[in-house]
């Protein structure tokens, strides 16, 4: 009530309300295929770079190139422009190859367990998957830090893949190191009566 006289300065209903509905319409869009990156890891390991990065280069043109609501509105034109641009530059971004690792990763097998046990050295395992997001996320962020590579060289380093969650020998790894979800990572450390789960 008390700001009943601003409510002329609002903008009136019209075309500009339909570019807005396209422009929610095309985050909503990129949001669902965004929420799909797991399942379509299951089909295969690059489908949810290919698809994001294809889904966000076609929205950004279709915004650029297709849609006309609201061109009349300089202001609006302007705005859709700017997402546009910025669709554009996410999808370059995400189409850029992700930074190497810095840990020289080896397949986890029980005799590397049990040499690493012989020479008393500490052990990083991690148990990760084809489908899982998050594990990518890590490698590409904390496995790739030179700081972290560093730190990592005094350790006996083992990757797991777990792709087959349900599979016998994951089944295995999850009842031997308590693993509930991935990515989970894993430090064994010498004692005199063999490694310890910290």
């Amino acid at each position: 009530g008390a700001a009943s006289g601003s409510v002329q300065r609002l903008p009136r209903a019209g075309e500009w309300m339909v570019g807005v509905k396209h422009l929610f319409g095309a985050v909503l869009v990129w949001m669902g295929f965004y929420y799909l990156e797991v399942p379509l890891a299951m089909v295969h390991p690059a489908a949810p770079k290919v698809v994001m990065v294809s889904v966000t280069a076609l929205l950004a043109a279709y915004l650029l190139l297709i849609d006309k609501a609201g061109a009349s509105i300089r202001w609006f034109k302007t705005l859709r422009w700017v997402v546009g641009l910025f669709g554009i530059g996410l999808a370059v971004w995400m189409a850029m190859p992700a930074p190497a690792e810095r840990i020289a990763w080896q397949p986890y097998t029980e005799a590397a367990i049990e040499r690493a046990i012989e020479e008393r050295k500490p052990v990083l395992l991690d148990f990760t998957a084809s489908w899982c997001a998050a594990c990518k996320e890590l490698e590409h962020k904390t496995f790739s830090d030179p700081r972290v590579g560093a730190a990592s060289r005094r350790y006996v380093a083992l990757r797991a893949d777990m792709t087959n969650f349900r599979g016998p020998e994951a089944r295995k790894w999850r009842e031997k190191y308590g693993i509930s979800g991935l990515p989970t990572v894993v430090r064994l450390t010498p004692v005199a009566s063999g490694p310890t789960v910290p």
